[in-house]
């Protein structure tokens, strides 16, 4: 019988050979050999470069928070299209949350956005301020007499009985009933609207309702209109108006003032109606 030829050594048929250098291991797969592991602990595959992602591509351009640190200055600085100030403030506020890392993403510009913008914006608060001041109307200049000496704005808390107005809205509005805060107070040798004839305070701590205040600043006015014009209201060509109080201005500013007003419908007066017998 013959046998089959010896397996293949490492050292070839002579045997090893002392200045040979030690044999190697090939790479073992986990179910190869007695520990599954290579015996120098390699891996089956060499691992990457130094400084490459195995995965993916290295974004190109900008960071995205330095882009939007670029809208906001450009945005604070077009200050004047609409609602930019508010745009540019909330972008330049998202801008510094993503650079809170100190890493320049745009805080420069962001920061500059913010600057301008609160330059604005105090800017359009002094604005504002400024136009609701000129809006309130001051007092008018009178004489040693109490007497309106020039056309001026007037608050209808301000006016006092004698004084002549205009007040083009409320004679329009006839039987209904409107809101009036203020009129224009004018001297009464020129022509006017209307004349206060009676100023009187209704009485009471809660507001009564607004049918019960005009029922009650209608009864007062008419009360006091035949002396005043020396003719009784039915048969006058005159009709009286009234400003009473509103639910608001009772409740926050105490008022209790009603201003009965007279007039003739569809005619300016000049003069006083007191004793006109119209």
């Amino acid at each position: 019988m013959t046998q089959p030829p010896p397996p293949p050594t490492p050292y070839g048929p002579d045997g090893p050979n002392p200045s040979d250098p030690p044999p190697t291991a090939p790479y073992a797969s986990s179910g190869q050999g007695s520990s599954g592991q290579s015996p120098y602990g390699q891996g089956a595959y060499p691992p990457a470069a130094y400084g490459q992602a195995p995965y993916g591509r290295v974004p190109s351009g900008p960071p995205q928070s330095r882009a939007l640190g670029g809208w906001a200055l450009g945005l604070a600085i077009a200050f004047c299209l609409p609602f930019a100030t508010l745009v540019s403030v909330v972008l330049a506020i998202v801008t510094l949350v993503q650079s809170r890392d100190g890493r320049d993403r745009g805080r420069g510009m962001a920061i500059a956005a913010l600057v301008i913008d609160g330059v604005v914006l105090v800017a359009i608060v002094a604005v504002l301020v400024v136009i609701g001041v000129a809006s309130i109307p001051t007092s008018p200049e009178r004489d040693s007499q109490g007497r309106v000496t020039e056309r001026h704005e007037i608050s209808t808390f301000d006016i006092r009985e004698g004084d002549c107005v205009d007040d083009p809205a409320l004679m329009a509005a006839g039987g209904d009933q409107i809101e009036v805060a203020q009129a224009q107070a004018v001297p009464c040798g020129q022509a006017h609207d209307l004349e206060a004839y009676r100023v009187f305070d209704l009485q009471g701590d809660a507001y009564p309702g607004r049918r019960a205040v005009v029922r009650r600043a209608t009864l007062g006015c008419l009360q006091g209109f035949a002396d005043f014009v020396g003719r009784s209201y039915r048969s006058s060509e005159a009709e009286f108006w009234t400003y009473y109080p509103q639910e608001r201005s009772w409740d926050l500013l105490d008022d209790r003032a009603v201003v009965c007003l007279v007039g003739i419908p569809d005619e300016k007066t000049t003069g006083t109606l007191e004793d006109s017998r119209r």
